[in-house]
C-alpha cells in the first residue's frame, strides 16, 4: 500500500474516532437534558493524569439512600459541556445532574462556591422526621439517627446535638415521641437543619 494511501487511511480513522467521540458526548448530553434530575454530590478526590496536566474530579452523588461514585474532567472543554466556574474543593458539596435510568450518566456542577447552608436553605419545608435511634455519645451530646420522606423519596440524617438543644425536648421526651422537627431544603432535600447543626459539621456553615 502506497505511503500516501496509508497516511490518508490513518487520518480518516482519526477523524472517524473524533466524530464518534463527540457524537457519543452529544448523545449523553441530550439524554441528561431529557431525563436528568438534580441531587447533591460530594467531591471525594482530585487526581492528575499521568504524563498530563489534566486532572480528574472523583465525586459521589446521592440517589435513593445510596451514594453513587462517578468522575469527570476538572476543566470544561468543547464537547464536554461541564460547568467549571470555580476551583473544586475536596469534601465540599455541589449540585449534580444525573439520569435515574442510567446511573453511569452524571455531571457535577463546580460553581464559584459549593453548596453552603445559605444556598441550600433559600427555600425549605418544615416537617417531622421519625427517630430511628437516639443515644448519648460524648459528654453532654446526643447522637440521633432519623428518617424522613420528601416528595416521595426517603432520606436519612445523622446529627450530634448538645443535650440542651434537642428540637424534640429532653432525651427521654425524644425517645417517647419518636418524632423530630426538621427543616428540609426544597432544592437539595438531602440537607436538613439537623445536618448543619450537627457538632461534627460546623465547618460546613
Amino acid at each position: 500500500m502506497p505511503e500516501k494511501t496509508k497516511a490518508a487511511l490513518f487520518i480518516s480513522v482519526i477523524i472517524l474516532l473524533i466524530f464518534y467521540f463527540y457524537k457519543n458526548r452529544q448523545e449523553e448530553n441530550d439524554q441528561l437534558d431529557k431525563n436528568g434530575i438534580i441531587t447533591v454530590g460530594k467531591v471525594s478526590r482530585i487526581e492528575k493524569k499521568p504524563k498530563s496536566n489534566k486532572k480528574t474530579i472523583y465525586y459521589k452523588y446521592y440517589h435513593k439512600g445510596n451514594w453513587i461514585k462517578d468522575s469527570g474532567p476538572s476543566e470544561s472543554s468543547m464537547g464536554n459541556s461541564e460547568v467549571r466556574n470555580g476551583k473544586p474543593i475536596i469534601g465540599a458539596y455541589y449540585a449534580v445532574k444525573y439520569d435515574p435510568n442510567d446511573l453511569t450518566l452524571s455531571k457535577i456542577f463546580i460553581t464559584g462556591r459549593p453548596i453552603t447552608r445559605d444556598v441550600a436553605f433559600k427555600s425549605y419545608t418544615k416537617m417531622f422526621g421519625e427517630i430511628e435511634s437516639i443515644n448519648p455519645t460524648y459528654p453532654n451530646y446526643i447522637r440521633i439517627h432519623a428518617k424522613y420522606t420528601f416528595k416521595g423519596e426517603n432520606y436519612n440524617v445523622e446529627t450530634i446535638l448538645h443535650k440542651d438543644s434537642l428540637p424534640c425536648g429532653t432525651l427521654e421526651e425524644c425517645k417517647e415521641s419518636k418524632r423530630i422537627k426538621l427543616f428540609v431544603s426544597d432544592n437539595f432535600p438531602y440537607f436538613t437543619d439537623l445536618f448543619y447543626k450537627s457538632s461534627n459539621r460546623q465547618y460546613l456553615r
